[in-house]
């Protein structure tokens, strides 16, 4: 607990700034959501350790957590374990149908076929990550199943998350542009679609949508900003590095 209330307390003293102009950013959702913040920063931990264990090293872990921070935050095992059976039933009919979210990451099937997909389309990207190479296939509902087996594998999940943000920089063309600037962008499509245009994205990248969607009054936090408040936590602070996590 002392743990967490330095880190709290950090958060506040460096998004401080920003609370002059809004409190809608990751320090104000940490103190209002705490348990759902360090269950996010703990996830965060297991990425770091997976990339480092699978030598992913031209990876940055934080910029990789950045992207799905907010999901990481709203993931509940209650709920997963429900989605889990419903999952099962809707994807057994078709793997076109947009069923509930699997996993920390919040993954839908559909949005593993689509990646699937795209990856089959891309020779170069399909080299690079042969174990989610399925080529959306989910014909047979032995391969639809497998898909949802897949899904529920945070390693399995990593995968995909790398090769969608893969997908999204040469997609947008964010090779060199600021990290801030990536972020946002491939955050948004991870929350609203990545077939979407960039201005699109930009537009929507405006918008305070979590956790409950644009049209809800509950919805104070603009999504891409928590991910990246976390990024900017995490290089400016070792309160905030695996090490220090472990006791919290």
């Amino acid at each position: 607990m002392k743990r967490k209330l330095q880190i709290l307390t950090f958060l506040f003293l460096i998004l401080f700034p920003c609370f002059l102009y809004s409190q809608e950013k990751l320090a104000s959702y940490a103190e209002t959501f705490e348990e759902e913040f360090f269950q996010a920063v703990d996830f965060s931990v297991q990425i770091r350790k997976i990339l480092a264990e699978k030598n992913l090293s031209e990876y940055d872990p934080d910029f990789v957590s950045a992207i799905v921070f907010p999901e990481l935050m709203r993931y509940s095992q209650f709920s997963d374990a429900i989605e889990k059976n419903i999952d099962r039933m809707l994807h057994l009919f078709s793997n076109e149908i947009n069923s509930c979210s699997i996993g920390p990451m919040q993954m839908k099937p559909v949005f593993a076929v689509a990646l699937e997909r795209d990856l089959r389309a891309d020779s170069e990207l399909a080299a690079k990550f042969p174990m989610i190479d399925f080529n959306g296939e989910g014909e047979s509902v032995s391969q639809r199943m497998k898909r949802i087996e897949r899904l529920r594998k945070i390693d399995t999940q990593i995968y995909y998350l790398l090769a969608f943000i893969e997908i999204c920089v040469k997609r947008y063309g964010l090779e060199d542009s600021p990290v801030e600037y990536k972020i946002r962008i491939v955050s948004t499509a991870y929350n609203s679609g990545a077939g979407l245009g960039i201005k699109t994205l930009e537009e929507k990248s405006r918008r305070r949508s979590f956790p409950q969607g644009s049209r809800s009054g509950l919805s104070k936090w603009i999504y891409w900003e928590l991910g990246f408040d976390f990024y900017t936590l995490s290089k400016t602070s070792r309160l905030i590095k695996p090490e220090f996590l472990i006791a919290h």
